[in-house]
């Protein structure tokens, strides 16, 4: 009886061990799959990461690149500009026999300088190009002596000096009267640089009726004052010389 209990014994002890080891098994495989999972949680915050610096990076490249395409435009756009500029000037300045003033400005022989007016005209598509022929159709019937030029990228009108100019803006033509102070204007035609002293100036905006009589009576004005003043400047210069003459020493 004592020898059979023992073995009871013996193999019941013995029969613990095996549980032991699945127990140790299990807490492994557990902590196994513990530390899988956070190395899964780790790489996964990787990829987000990487991915968000990917997207960040992909962002800021498309924004270079947004910002390189506006940069050319703006170049090419203002080179477009400076281009037309330049013909324009070009096409301003006086051609073939182009001569100095005494104000320093070019100016042309009158044929030339009319084919440049025509042309200046051709080339505004709208009311202040129909203004301005109306303008220079009224000057040359009330002068048929006047004298086209083409000074400062602008038609002159002259006759013994100028006699008024022909100017294209945004909201108004304009012709301007270098000595329009001293011309009497009955009709009130002037209206715009009324504070010189000297110069005065009519703006033609759009729809403005052009009264063609009154500005007829103002062209003629204008050629009388410069005929004048013409005509007064030649005695002093005579005089000049007729003194030179009387006080020159007779030879011996």
């Amino acid at each position: 009886m004592k020898k059979t209990r023992t073995r009871i014994v013996k193999t019941t002890v013995g029969a613990k061990a095996p549980s032991a080891s699945k127990a140790v098994a299990a807490k492994k495989t557990v902590a196994a799959k513990k530390a899988a999972a956070a190395d899964t949680a780790v790489a996964a915050k990787k990829g987000v990461a990487a991915t968000k610096t990917t997207a960040a990076k992909k962002a800021v490249a498309a924004t270079k690149t947004v910002a390189t395409k506006k940069a050319l435009a703006t170049t090419k756009t203002t080179a477009t500009k400076k281009a037309a500029a330049a013909k324009r000037t070009a096409a301003a300045k006086p051609a073939g026999a182009a001569k100095r003033s005494g104000s320093g400005a070019k100016t042309t022989d009158a044929a030339d300088a009319s084919q440049r007016i025509d042309a200046h005209i051709a080339a505004i598509k709208d009311w202040r190009g129909e203004t301005l022929a109306r303008l220079r159709d009224i000057i040359r019937q009330a002068d048929p002596d006047v004298v086209e030029e083409w000074k400062w990228a602008i038609p002159v009108w002259s006759h013994d000096g100028i006699l008024c100019t022909g100017e294209i803006y945004k909201n108004a033509v304009k012709t301007t009267f270098p000595r329009g102070a001293a011309l009497d204007d009955p009709s009130g035609l002037f209206n715009s640089s009324l504070g010189g002293n000297t110069r005065r100036a009519i703006d033609f905006p759009v729809g403005a009726r052009i009264d063609a009589k009154a500005l007829t009576a103002l062209i003629r004005a204008a050629v009388a004052l410069n005929t004048a003043k013409k005509a007064d400047a030649r005695p002093s210069r005579a005089a000049k010389r007729s003194d030179a003459v009387a006080t020159k020493p007779r030879s011996k």
